[in-house]
């Protein structure tokens, strides 16, 4: 079996991505800017483009159905 690797510019961009969506899901009441540039973005537009080609939706998009997920139903909450 072949193994896939990711580059370090790849895996930096979903760990940054997985960071904004932690942080949104924790704090709802900030912007998107506020979590973009929390989470590393230089501006907002560079993660709309990240969420995009992850999940092919926006941000509020994607956060949205995201919420929607069985375990959040059930009172998960991120770590």
């Amino acid at each position: 079996m072949a193994q896939h690797s990711i580059g370090p510019k790849l895996f930096a961009r979903v760990a940054r991505f997985d960071q904004a969506m932690r942080l949104r899901n924790a704090c709802p009441q900030h912007d998107w800017l506020t979590v973009a540039l929390h989470a590393g973005y230089h501006d907002y537009q560079h993660l709309v483009r990240d969420v995009r080609q992850f999940t092919t939706l926006t941000p509020t998009g994607f956060w949205q159905q995201e919420h929607q997920a069985p375990e959040r139903t059930f009172g998960e909450a991120e770590v």
